[in-house]
């Protein structure tokens, strides 16, 4: 299963990163938005795990460039912000799911569990 993990903490990304790649996800681990759109442009992802507020390109103009170039990818939303409007618009247009920071690792592989059944 081909995970993008796009976070510009670098200790969230290199510790999310370590988990997943622990859990059998192979990912391609980006620190800003910039990359990640250029990831989604050349290769196939099944999951895509953004941060939310990203340097050069959000995370929500990630999923939207994604909703256009690989629709069929499941989009599951990192924010520190909870209550973000933001979080709340992209799952009305089809984000799986999102979890606020800080999250325990249990917690985050639990979700992405959950979006990686519907996926495969």
């Amino acid at each position: 299963m081909k995970l993008l993990l796009a976070e510009d903490d670098r200790i969230v990304r290199i510790t999310v990163r370590d988990a997943l790649e622990e859990a059998g996800y192979k990912v391609v681990a980006c620190s800003d938005g910039k990359s990640a759109m250029r990831a989604v442009e050349s290769e196939s992802f099944h999951i895509v795990l953004t941060d939310v507020r990203l340097p050069s390109h959000s995370g929500i103009e990630i999923f939207r460039h994604l909703r256009q170039h690989q629709p069929q990818a499941a989009v599951l939303l990192m924010t520190a912000y909870a209550d973000s409007d933001d979080a709340v618009t992209v799952m009305r247009e089809g984000a799986r799911d999102y979890i606020s920071k800080p999250f325990e690792m249990e917690e985050l592989l639990l979700r992405l569990g959950r979006v990686r059944q519907e996926v495969e």
